[in-house]
């Protein structure tokens, strides 16, 4: 029961907050000053107001993506064979192989294995404790959703943190001059302020100021290419990319000025495409509609029957590739030779 209602509490909130933002600002507003209800800003509100919404109970009903609905590829005969045979606690503890999926496309040399959803984790992927399940390219959970953000929603998720922003922007101008009209005609000599409009204005301002530097963190998130969790693990990745130097013969303490790996050791982002432009495309889609609509990118729809464009690989930087491509041909010169 908790639950349900944890889960309601939000969409709730979030529901009323638009709603009663809007009754105040159209109807009340308007009656109070003389103003036309239906002018053409009451219309752009009623817009944004209704894209906001329709965003916002997009991003819940698309969710964010979850490795258990990929089961097939990201387990082994031999993960249901092991715990068969000896139990869960022990095919936890042996060594698996992986699937052929993260054998072809993971960069990690060796991804984890979840134990609480029994399934190898793609790379990008985490495990939310709040929803009890590994999330593909797993942003943050967000409680104004009691949701994840990931692979599969991360898109509406910035749309609807610019239409709030917007949608604020409007709400804040409308009752601005509302309250500048009601001060320069002299209006608090004959009746009260309406508490409601004030209230409002304020909620307007609140939201506009939080949404702008919120607003600023994610696009500096997207233009980078980098997930929340990725850019507060920074250190951690770091660390592991200093293993990964010393796995490939390179000392972690050796500087190698204007070189991929002095990129590697200290700010490695592979998943970075070199671009900011790329970066947001890859997110946000190619054009301008998918850019500024809730709809689903093309090549996410042309590949909807596919595993491909599913937030279970990810494209890396051209420096990365380059240096993978050098490896593999070395190593097989040694399996050769």
């Amino acid at each position: 029961m908790f639950k349900s209602i944890g889960k309601a509490f939000p969409k709730v909130l979030v529901t009323t907050l638009f709603t009663y933002t809007l009754y105040v600002t159209i109807f009340l507003r308007s009656a109070d000053d003389g103003a036309k209800r239906f002018d053409f800003a009451s219309g752009v509100l009623l817009v944004l107001y209704a894209i906001s919404l329709f965003t916002y109970y997009r991003i819940i009903r698309v969710g964010p993506g979850f490795a258990r609905d990929y089961k097939d590829a990201l387990t082994t005969p031999y993960d249901y064979q092991t715990e068969q045979m000896y139990g869960q606690d022990h095919a936890i503890a042996v060594q698996r192989p992986k699937p052929q999926l993260l054998v072809e496309h993971s960069i990690k040399l060796k991804p984890p294995f979840c134990s609480k959803c029994q399934l190898w984790k793609p790379d990008r992927c985490h495990h939310c404790s709040s929803c009890g399940e590994c999330v593909l390219k797993m942003d943050h959970h967000c409680p104004w959703f009691a949701l994840c953000v990931g692979y599969k929603n991360q898109k509406f998720f910035v749309q609807f943190s610019v239409y709030t922003m917007l949608y604020a922007v409007e709400i804040l101008v409308l009752n601005s001059v509302y309250l500048y009209h009601w001060f320069s005609d002299s209006g608090y000599t004959t009746e009260y302020i309406d508490f409601q409009v004030l209230v409002t204005w304020f909620l307007a301002l609140i939201i506009l100021l939080s949404m702008l530097i919120f607003n600023g963190f994610i696009f500096y998130l997207i233009s980078e290419n980098m997930t929340t969790i990725e850019q507060m693990e920074r250190n951690e990745i770091k660390h592991e990319n200093e293993l990964v130097l010393e796995s490939r013969g390179l000392a972690s303490n050796r500087v190698h000025p204007n070189n991929f790996y002095h990129h590697l050791q200290n700010d490695l982002n592979v998943y970075d495409l070199d671009s900011r432009w790329e970066n947001i495309r890859s997110v946000m889609g190619t054009s301008v509609a998918e850019i500024l609509l809730p709809i689903t990118n093309n090549n996410v729809w042309q590949n909807r029957h596919t595993l491909n464009e599913q937030g279970l690989w990810f494209p890396v930087n051209d420096s990365y590739k380059k240096d993978i491509e050098l490896q593999q041909r070395l190593l097989h010169r040694l399996g050769s030779g």
